[in-house]
């Protein structure tokens, strides 16, 4: 991945940004969570999921409940083909 994501749950909730030198386009980083990346799981069944980095943030602090597959991949931990 290229550069990061930021939580757009978190950033509604805080100040909008403000440009540190508009010329270059750099702004003052926000103070929330973000990821730069997917972790990849595979079910007993063999169902594929793709979550952002960021999948625990949701779960913990916005409530997000991924799907029951997705869950029950992650307490199985079966390797994901192709993925070292």
């Amino acid at each position: 991945m290229r550069g990061y994501h930021y939580c757009q749950f978190c950033l509604a909730a805080v100040e909008p940004q403000h440009a540190i030198r508009a010329d270059m386009r750099l702004r003052k980083s926000p103070d929330v969570a973000r990821g730069n990346g997917e972790i990849w799981l595979t079910g007993v069944d063999g169902t594929n999921f793709a979550a952002p980095a960021l999948i625990g943030h949701y779960v913990e602090e916005h409530h997000y409940l991924p799907p029951d597959g997705f869950i029950e991949a992650v307490r199985t931990g079966v390797p994901t083909p192709g993925v070292a």
